[in-house]
Protein backbone atom coordinates (compact mmCIF):
# COMPACT_ATOMS: atom_id res chain seq x y z
CA UNK A 1 0.00 0.00 0.00
CA UNK A 2 3.01 2.29 0.24
CA UNK A 3 2.57 3.20 -3.46
CA UNK A 4 -0.78 4.66 -2.51
CA UNK A 5 0.44 6.73 0.44
CA UNK A 6 0.84 10.44 -0.29
CA UNK A 7 4.32 11.77 0.51
CA UNK A 8 2.94 15.25 1.22
CA UNK A 9 0.12 14.51 3.69
CA UNK A 10 0.63 10.84 4.64
CA UNK A 11 -2.97 9.91 3.79
CA UNK A 12 -3.89 7.29 1.21
CA UNK A 13 -4.67 8.12 -2.43
CA UNK A 14 -7.67 6.63 -4.19
CA UNK A 15 -6.93 3.74 -6.56
CA UNK A 16 -7.77 4.13 -10.25
CA UNK A 17 -10.50 1.52 -10.75
CA UNK A 18 -11.13 2.53 -14.37
CA UNK A 19 -8.16 0.39 -15.45
CA UNK A 20 -9.45 -2.84 -13.89
CA UNK A 21 -9.93 -5.50 -16.55
CA UNK A 22 -10.23 -9.25 -17.13
CA UNK A 23 -7.56 -11.18 -15.23
CA UNK A 24 -6.98 -8.50 -12.57
CA UNK A 25 -7.16 -9.49 -8.91
CA UNK A 26 -9.50 -7.35 -6.80
CA UNK A 27 -10.99 -7.07 -3.29
CA UNK A 28 -14.59 -6.22 -2.42
CA UNK A 29 -16.96 -6.32 0.53
CA UNK A 30 -20.04 -8.53 0.80
CA UNK A 31 -22.78 -8.46 3.43
CA UNK A 32 -22.85 -12.07 4.62
CA UNK A 33 -25.22 -11.90 7.58
CA UNK A 34 -27.62 -9.31 8.85
CA UNK A 35 -30.35 -9.01 11.41
CA UNK A 36 -32.34 -6.15 12.81
CA UNK A 37 -29.37 -5.12 14.98
CA UNK A 38 -26.21 -6.29 13.19
CA UNK A 39 -24.60 -6.51 9.80
CA UNK A 40 -21.57 -8.67 9.04
CA UNK A 41 -19.32 -7.59 6.20
CA UNK A 42 -16.68 -9.91 4.79
CA UNK A 43 -13.93 -8.97 2.39
CA UNK A 44 -13.61 -11.23 -0.65
CA UNK A 45 -10.64 -11.57 -2.98
CA UNK A 46 -11.03 -12.75 -6.54
CA UNK A 47 -10.16 -12.44 -10.20
CA UNK A 48 -12.15 -10.49 -12.76
CA UNK A 49 -13.48 -12.88 -15.41
CA UNK A 50 -15.81 -10.54 -17.33
CA UNK A 51 -16.35 -6.82 -17.76
CA UNK A 52 -19.73 -5.52 -18.92
CA UNK A 53 -19.53 -1.73 -18.81
CA UNK A 54 -19.54 -0.81 -15.12
CA UNK A 55 -20.31 -4.37 -13.91
CA UNK A 56 -17.47 -6.79 -13.14
CA UNK A 57 -17.93 -10.55 -12.79
CA UNK A 58 -15.48 -11.79 -10.17
CA UNK A 59 -14.59 -15.42 -9.44
CA UNK A 60 -13.56 -16.16 -5.86
CA UNK A 61 -11.84 -19.31 -4.61
CA UNK A 62 -14.73 -20.36 -2.40
CA UNK A 63 -18.22 -19.10 -3.04
CA UNK A 64 -18.50 -18.99 -6.82
CA UNK A 65 -18.86 -15.71 -8.70
CA UNK A 66 -20.07 -12.24 -7.78
CA UNK A 67 -21.17 -9.28 -9.86
CA UNK A 68 -19.94 -5.95 -8.48
CA UNK A 69 -19.94 -2.38 -9.69
CA UNK A 70 -16.51 -1.08 -10.63
CA UNK A 71 -16.67 1.54 -7.87
CA UNK A 72 -17.23 -1.18 -5.22
CA UNK A 73 -13.93 -2.97 -5.81
CA UNK A 74 -10.29 -2.11 -5.21
CA UNK A 75 -7.26 -3.54 -6.99
CA UNK A 76 -5.21 -6.07 -5.05
CA UNK A 77 -2.80 -4.23 -2.76
CA UNK A 78 -4.76 -0.97 -2.82
CA UNK A 79 -6.23 0.51 0.35
CA UNK A 80 -9.85 -0.32 1.12
CA UNK A 81 -12.66 1.53 2.82
CA UNK A 82 -11.43 0.65 6.31
CA UNK A 83 -7.98 2.11 5.61
CA UNK A 84 -9.55 5.36 4.39
CA UNK A 85 -11.80 5.48 7.45
CA UNK A 86 -8.87 5.04 9.84
CA UNK A 87 -6.18 7.13 8.13
CA UNK A 88 -8.06 9.47 5.80
CA UNK A 89 -8.14 10.00 2.05
CA UNK A 90 -5.60 12.22 0.32
CA UNK A 91 -7.05 15.40 -1.20
CA UNK A 92 -3.73 16.77 -2.51
CA UNK A 93 -4.74 16.01 -6.11
CA UNK A 94 -1.91 13.63 -7.08
CA UNK A 95 -2.70 10.34 -8.82
CA UNK A 96 -1.88 7.01 -7.18
CA UNK A 97 0.98 5.04 -8.69
CA UNK A 98 0.00 1.39 -8.74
Amino acid sequence: MSNYQCEACGKYKAADVSKIGVGDKVNFGVVTKSSSLTIRLSIKEGEVTEVDGDILTIKVKRGGTYKQRRGSVTPEGAPGALTYALFGRCDCGEEAKS
